[in-house]
């Protein structure tokens, strides 16, 4: 955490139109990088992070879900696959 703001420095020198923060799911954290970000945040969908609605009551401007919509439709095309009937 202590690092996030030198991080966003960085990524506003190297042109950076957003500050990615996927690991971090605390609400009080996230919302203190929003609060001190004068770039647009974005946070992985993870954790106790639930709704869209909750990460932009924090300041978060994009949600992303990563790999975990598409995982769950695999998992869910094989078992319906390996139901079907002989």
């Amino acid at each position: 955490m202590d690092q996030a703001p030198e991080r966003a420095a960085a990524f506003i020198e190297a042109g950076a139109d957003g500050f990615f923060i996927p690991g971090l799911t605390d609400p009080a954290l996230i919302a203190k990088i929003c609060k001190n970000s004068s770039l647009p945040v974005n946070v992985l969908m993870r954790g106790g992070l639930e709704t869209i609605a909750q990460v932009a009551d924090l300041g978060v401007a994009r949600a992303s879900y990563g790999p975990g919509p598409y995982l769950a439709a695999m998992q869910d095309l094989v078992a319906r696959f390996e139901n079907l009937p002989s």
